[in-house]
């Protein structure tokens, strides 16, 4: 059940990593218009870049705690 339960998880995990990166993608394509605007969207590009890094951090120690739990 415990194993179950994380695969799900990381399962959710990719998902929502495919979701962000096209989020990402989005907003680094937004057009350049104002300096305030710019600032904001390259606010935005940093924190989602952030984010990205920590799910990519967390699904891959969740992988590595299944294999483990697996091995048992």
């Amino acid at each position: 059940v415990l194993i179950g339960s994380f695969k799900e998880m990381v399962g959710s995990m990719e998902k929502g990593l495919k979701g962000f990166r096209g989020m990402l993608s989005a907003v680094e394509n937004l057009p350049r218009l104002e300096k305030e605007l710019n600032r904001s969207r390259r606010r935005v590009e940093e924190h989602v870049r952030d984010f990205l890094s920590k799910l990519e951090v967390a699904r891959r120690l969740s992988n590595e705690l299944i294999e483990q739990l697996e091995s048992q």
